[in-house]
């Protein structure tokens, strides 16, 4: 699955929210026990963590990132 990462400086209930492009396509996996409202992604290899927004594009979403965390090499 390829998600792009953004920086949202926007408040989580902005419409038109203020974006700034981190990493183009990324490759993640979506967690087995995941739904589409509040999807658990596993990132891996080198990339900028430095986000706290995601657009999945097989979904035609964008979420907020709640939180990270680190575990044997994936995020």
């Amino acid at each position: 699955m390829t998600v792009t990462t953004y920086i949202n400086a926007s408040d989580y209930n902005t419409l038109d929210k203020d974006l700034t492009k981190v990493d183009d396509s990324v490759t993640v996996i979506l967690k087995d026990d995941t739904d589409i409202i509040r999807p658990t992604l596993i990132f891996s290899g080198n990339m900028d963590m430095d986000f706290n927004y995601v657009y999945i594009a097989e979904l035609n979403r964008y979420y907020f990132v709640r939180s990270k965390s680190l575990a044997q090499q994936r995020y």
